[in-house]
């Protein structure tokens, strides 16, 4: 069993373009305006200044690094190739990991994508009640019948 988070299989077009305008931000401006630009992405739409973060020694190596792996990431074969269940969490209003950037596998009814509506990238955080019941629904209904578990997640999830 598997769960993922605002976790993508593959870098779709919003994902891709987000990672793109950071990496950009990084080589023009330098990491404390990359990361300006990573916590727009992320965060939620502010109207607000917002504050120079601190930018630790080896920031930018470390970004430019996992943003170039990010960009070439895709996990398709691996999530198409896995057999258990799988849940994919990603909020709906989210400006990177959206359901272009979520790719399930072959196991009909055992692997689910779920939108969180007005949620963005981080669903914990912006709707913990949503998706920590989500969360459970779809450990529950494993323990209760684990070979039909993504019908009676997608009955109970809907109710």
């Amino acid at each position: 069993m598997a769960i993922g988070v605002s976790a993508p299989t593959i870098v779709g077009p919003a994902l891709r373009t987000g990672l793109l305008d950071i990496l950009a931000a990084l080589n023009e401006r330098g990491p404390a305006q990359a990361l300006l630009t990573l916590d727009r992405w992320v965060g939620p739409a502010r109207t607000t200044a917002e504050a120079a973060p601190v930018v630790e020694p080896g920031c930018a190596d470390r970004l430019r690094s996992g943003f170039q792996q990010l960009l070439q990431a895709d996990a398709r074969q691996h999530v198409r190739g896995y057999g258990g269940r799988l849940l994919m969490l990603y909020g709906e209003a989210s400006r990177l990991v959206n359901r272009d950037s979520i790719v399930l596998g072959g196991a009909p009814g055992r692997h689910l994508a779920v939108g969180i509506s007005g949620c963005e990238m981080r669903p914990l955080a912006d709707a913990p009640d949503v998706a920590l019941g989500l969360i459970r629904h779809f450990l529950e209904s494993a323990a209760r019948a684990p070979g039909r578990a993504g019908q009676s997640f997608r009955q109970g999830a809907s109710a």
